[in-house]
């Protein structure tokens, strides 16, 4: 089913006209940045259309909104109109004149805003999040599938001379979509570091520091993942280890450790050792704690994944427990007895291990979310033809009713009141769902 990039003036105009709120859609013959000339208004009075509101250019990056002054029937324009436009009125640019009275154009874009919103709260689309990994320290961190900030994967920073970059090309990643690629400058070490803040409630624990990996030439002892927490340094075998291995190959480093009972500080990194310039590419670093799971947090909000508040506005989210690299589905079911700790800058979600967490097995957070809604009059949402005439349907019967009111304060009223009831019917359409899940 096709879809297009909509603009809500599409929507708005379509309210206007039904309403008998725009009183004048047409194109210019002319203007400046402070009138619009129109020949074919060339019999209208002085005052005609005066103090109405006046879109130039709708629907385009350059849409201007302004109120009308005076007609000058003798050079078939409004003119003097303040504030000027940024850009001038021109021969064929589109005009609509409103009438308030009936209709605002701001209560136009609240009305339009909120078909769309009951329209696609009934339309949401899976979401699906694999990144995280159960008892990762990294929570997630590791898999490089955000942006890097700053030249820096999320959470980390680098030390030492070279460059760090996302790479997202086929055979430089091995989960998700994306890697990292550290270049070290010739006769300097280079790494990307995780330095953990609340490091004293892993004093004493076990972890193991893991992560794929490949070097593009035989160089031997000079890529490897480290811990450290103050007090000793701990580092994974080499990549080559002094063993002459093929050069472009995946390889897992692996390391376990005890954290010192007194740590000073907690960092764990991967690594270019001084020394010829070399490229290293990593991917699923991540640091298992191997206590038992008795309760998992995830770090929120997720980078590109609503679904997490959506799921937990459900009282249910699901999580599937996959074996590594997603060798079958250990554990599926509906997560019960969640939690939110809303601390610091970041909340964290606490699930309860009532369905078979294991650690080192990636975790799996699905949950509906709602395609974007527009945002100002130049954004676009891109809609199948269904979900445009459903828009725009609803759009021009909440506009009737709102135009038989007759103040702008009335009909924020109403309209306020159909936000209310769209998101009660949200709720309700919500629990449904997840009654829905839990029968199978």
């Amino acid at each position: 089913m096709p879809s297009v990039a909509r603009y809500r003036s599409d929507v708005r105009t379509v309210v206007g006209l039904m309403t008998g709120a725009i009183k004048r859609r047409t194109t210019a013959t002319g203007g400046s940045t402070t009138a619009i000339t129109d020949t074919k208004a060339i019999s209208a009075a002085t005052t005609y259309l005066q103090g109405h509101e006046v879109i130039l250019r709708p629907g385009t990056t350059t849409q201007e909104q302004r109120t009308l002054p005076v007609f000058v029937p003798g050079s078939d324009q409004w003119s003097v109109i303040a504030p000027a436009f940024t850009n001038a009125a021109a021969n064929a640019d589109v005009y609509e004149i409103w009438d308030e009275s009936i209709l605002s154009i701001a209560q136009a874009n609240q009305i339009v805003d909120q078909a769309i919103g009951a329209v696609f709260t009934q339309s949401s689309l899976p979401v699906y999040n694999d990144e995280l990994t159960v008892n990762d320290i990294l929570f997630g961190d590791g898999q490089f599938e955000v942006a890097f900030v700053s030249g820096a994967a999320r959470g980390a920073a680098t030390t030492g001379a070279g460059t760090a970059t996302r790479v997202t090309a086929d055979g430089t990643y091995t989960r998700g979509v994306a890697g990292m690629r550290l270049v070290n400058t010739a006769s300097n070490a280079f790494a990307m570091v995780w330095t953990i803040g609340n490091f004293e409630q892993y004093a004493g624990k076990s972890i193991t520091i893991k992560s794929k990996c490949r070097i593009t030439s035989a160089v031997t002892d000079r890529v490897r993942l480290q811990v450290s927490d103050g007090i000793t340094t701990t580092s994974s075998l080499y990549y080559y280890d002094g063993v002459a291995s093929v050069a472009n190959v995946w390889k897992e480093l692996s390391k376990d450790v005890t954290i010192n009972a007194n740590p000073s500080t907690l960092t764990f990194s991967a690594r270019i050792e001084t020394g010829t310039a070399i490229t290293a590419e990593f991917d699923d670093f991540r640091v298992i704690l191997t206590d038992k799971v008795r309760e998992y947090p995830i770090r929120l909000p997720m980078d590109n994944l609503r679904a997490v508040y959506q799921a937990a506005s459900d009282d249910t989210f699901k999580s599937s427990t996959f074996a590594d690299y997603g060798e079958g589905v250990q554990v599926s079911g509906l997560v019960h007895g969640w939690r939110v700790e809303r601390g610091g800058a970041t909340p964290t979600l606490w699930i309860p291990n009532d369905v078979g967490l294991v650690a080192d097995r990636r975790l799996r957070l699905e949950g509906g979310e709602q395609p974007a809604y527009w945002t100002d009059d130049t954004t676009t949402v891109t809609m199948t033809n269904e979900q445009y005439e459903a828009v725009k349907a609803n759009a021009i019967y909440l506009g009737i009713l709102a135009s038989q009111w007759g103040t702008a304060a009335q009909t924020e009223a109403r309209v306020t009141m159909w936000q209310e009831e769209a998101r009660l019917k949200t709720e309700r359409a919500s629990r449904t769902r997840s009654n829905e899940r839990k029968l199978r």
